[in-house]
């Protein structure tokens, strides 16, 4: 190691400054550094056949005088950064062979010098947006081997291309004129497209979930319930600071197991009712939809309330109190079920409650881990 860098292998200096890091095929592994984007000269940026992994950081988009970006042949994942398309010197960006999924950004049309992007061999879904056929100097487009869906837009027909590649994808085209485009840049495109898989569906297996305030934390569940096709993620997040709780939870490609995240809840000794917390799924990556419901309620039930018997209607207060009896007798706050149990004034709405004709007529308790003993 010397105190040269412009020395280093893989580095050319210029002018004081690096204009070119190039380490391909060189056994890199982790993730590209976020500091690279302080190389404010970089003109070349050559990572590719590593086995780098993680995302892309934005940060490249500060590298204003870059041409190259060759990051292929790694196991680089998640989106495409649509802050790539600041780096409007761009001339080539060389992103194939990777794990990268979601759509194509929308503003990687504004890079009107780009003459080559290769995209090809990823998990990249979704349509291909109407904005590429913006880049004119365009002549190299590498986007097949991938989930790309739905059809072609006729902006394409704008590109002076001398080489297109769209196999082995799921796009279907309509318009006569663009047929005829595609059948004479790319003449395999149409036997190689499938269908369009299922789209990815995210949501709650419930609208509504409940606990008791005493419960110490509950367990809420998110589906996927459509589609198994590439590596999907969605965020989750409560509505307000009572259980402040967000994250984000992932999918593998064919993983179509249910997951879960856990609500903490403050056990207080306020007398104060119900609380309600809106959940809530949102920015569903990898091509995923939001499914139904992707918003739901949990309802706590607060632990601290006593009712007053004597203020009960539907049934005589002697029979309300002998419930509260049974309550506190067994430890009612550790039953396994004690919904709206001395918190309401209608003990016939609590749990394993029935009345008729202004009487209670069941107390239905099984298998609900009573303890203690049983009142008078």
């Amino acid at each position: 190691m010397t105190n040269t860098p412009c020395d280093w292998y893989g580095i050319t200096c210029d002018g004081g400054h690096v204009t070119e890091l190039e380490l391909d095929d060189n056994q890199l592994n982790g993730s590209i550094p976020v500091e690279l984007g302080n190389l404010s000269s970089l003109q070349y940026l050559g990572l590719s056949e590593n086995q780098l992994s993680g995302s892309i950081p934005p940060e490249l988009s500060h590298l204003n005088d870059l041409q190259w970006l060759t990051l292929d042949g790694n196991q680089l994942s998640g989106s495409i950064p649509p802050e790539l398309a600041n780096l409007i010197n761009l001339e080539n960006i060389y992103l194939n062979d990777n794990q990268l999924s979601g759509s194509i950004p929308t503003e990687l049309g504004n890079l009107i010098n780009l003459e080559r992007l290769d995209l090809s061999f990823n998990q990249l879904s979704v349509s291909i947006s109407a904005e590429l056929g913006n880049l004119n100097n365009l002549k190299y487009l590498w986007l097949n081997n991938n989930h790309l869906c739905g059809n072609l837009p006729v902006d394409l027909m704008n590109l002076n291309l001398l080489i297109l590649d769209i196999n082995d994808n799921h796009l279907v085209a309509y318009d006569p004129a663009l047929i005829a485009w595609l059948n004479n840049h790319d003449p395999d495109w149409n036997t190689t497209q499938t269908a369009c898989p299922i789209p990815n569906r995210l949501q709650f297996t419930s609208a509504t979930y409940s606990a008791i305030e005493n419960a110490g934390q509950t367990i809420i569940t998110v589906t996927r319930a459509e589609g198994s096709n590439g590596a999907i993620s969605v965020d989750y997040a409560t509505s307000d600071d009572y259980t402040a709780t967000s994250g984000t939870l992932n999918w593998a490609d064919d993983d179509t197991a249910d997951k879960t995240f856990i609500i903490n809840i403050n056990d207080d000794s306020l007398v104060e009712g119900d609380e309600t917390v809106t959940l809530s799924l949102n920015n569903a990556t990898g091509g995923a939809e939001l499914g139904t419901p992707y918003s739901a309620i949990l309802t706590i039930t607060d632990n601290d309330s006593t009712v007053n018997c004597a203020t009960v209607t539907e049934i005589p207060s002697t029979e309300c109190e002998a419930l509260v009896a049974i309550y506190n007798s067994t430890d009612g706050e550790q039953w396994s079920d004690n919904t709206r149990w001395t918190v309401t004034t209608n003990p016939c709405s609590w749990y394993g409650i029935e009345c008729q004709n202004g009487h209670l007529t069941r107390l239905y308790l099984h298998y609900n881990q009573l303890s203690g003993f049983i009142p008078e």
